[in-house]
């Protein structure tokens, strides 16, 4: 990975190994988006049992307990997760991609190339069959992973028909493939979602989507060239002047593909103020996430239409100890304690906690502080 910052963790994945390692996504249940389409099948609600299962027939496949899979990753452009039940073949169909445990390396080994997404499949009582999808999007993935998802599964979940991914936005049963800036955008949060060795692969398709057509314009132009330039960094043992480099080329263009907080990289804030308003951005496109999730509860995400708070946050100082409550009518409350790790709040390490918050005594003094500041309750 290119930048060395470490503002959040993604889908697993934080720009910056060296930097960033053992740290772990929080644990996100996705549903599924809006029901309708054609009666032959009907769209599911992925509710925690759902996952847990889909979790637990993962690792099976792979010959790990389930406790080697935080469990499904967090709802991001390509990856939700999706359930469904085709009633031609009286079958269930799932589809979601895994956060491993970072306390097993074998399962951050096999969530990388072809376990980057699966599906899951199973009649009514029988057990769920497990497919690798890889993490392409092109037409034809499913035929290349020989996974024979019904028409009907695709329509409803309005995916892209010949794909084994849901597309970087909501379709039409009737969608037509992506272009342009979509087609873009969607590859640079797939690219977030790829090794270190392939991520490149997808900054340099975006590149292309954004020069192909005849319509493209000034910016559409330089943010292809910042990937492309992007892409030509090598992936670990970068120089300071290129650390710098990769981290203002990834800060622009998040800015450019509004992803701020993907790829562990912020935007600069020049008050207090403004970094809570990114917080709170970052919680609705689903990049706000935890370096260490707590085992008494899950951090679900998106959240949009979330609440950001932060009675804890003196300046933007390096250094600096902050605290925010994060409000989801749907979801609850929680606390996000972290410190500023670069001046005007472009990274930072942070730890999203519920309560009653049950490790409290494993935290270190001064983090307990900000949790009683903010009225935390230590269980």
């Amino acid at each position: 990975m290119r930048p060395v910052v470490c503002a959040t963790i993604v889908a697993g994945i934080c720009l910056g190994a060296s930097t960033c390692a053992g740290a772990a996504p929080s644990l996100v249940l996705s549903t599924t988006a809006a029901t309708g389409g054609s009666p032959a099948a009907r769209d599911l609600p992925l509710t925690p049992g759902v996952s847990a299962s889909l979790v637990a027939a993962a690792a099976a496949g792979y010959r790990l307990p389930a406790s080697a899979f935080l469990g499904i990753a967090p709802t991001g452009e390509g990856f939700a997760a999706y359930y469904g039940y085709d009633a031609a073949s009286s079958t269930y169909w799932a589809a979601a991609s895994l956060v491993p445990n970072p306390k097993y390396a074998e399962a951050e080994v096999v969530v990388q190339d072809d376990g980057a997404y699966l599906i899951f499949h199973r009649t009514a009582n029988g057990p769920w069959g497990v497919q690798d999808a890889g993490y392409t999007d092109t037409v034809g993935d499913c035929a290349a992973y020989h996974v024979n998802l019904p028409a009907a599964i695709v329509a409803v979940w309005h995916w892209i028909p010949g794909t084994c991914h849901p597309p970087a936005a909501p379709t039409t049963t009737q969608a037509a493939p992506l272009s342009g800036v979509a087609l873009a955008r969607h590859d640079w949060f797939l690219g977030a979602r790829a090794s270190a060795a392939q991520e490149g692969v997808y900054w340099v398709r975006a590149a292309t989507a954004l020069t192909v057509t005849a319509a493209n314009t000034q910016a559409d132009r330089r943010a292809a060239a910042e990937l492309r330039q992007l892409a030509r960094l090598p992936d670990a043992q970068e120089t300071p002047a290129q650390q710098a480099q990769s981290g203002a080329d990834a800060t622009e263009l998040n800015a450019f593909f509004v992803s701020n907080g993907l790829y562990g990289v912020n935007a600069p804030s020049a008050t207090t103020t403004s970094f809570v308003a990114t917080l709170q951005a970052e919680a609705r496109i689903g990049t706000l996430s935890a370096n260490e999730p707590q085992a008494n509860g899950a951090i679900p995400g998106p959240l949009a239409g979330a609440k950001v708070d932060c009675p804890v946050l003196a300046s933007l100082a390096v250094g600096t100890l902050f605290g925010c409550m994060v409000s989801h009518g749907a979801a609850g409350s929680f606390l996000l304690v972290g410190t500023l790790e670069s001046a005007h709040g472009t990274s930072y390490i942070a730890s999203m906690l519920r309560e009653p918050v049950s490790q409290c005594l494993d935290l270190d003094p001064a983090t307990q502080a900000v949790v009683k500041k903010l009225g935390g309750v230590c269980g």
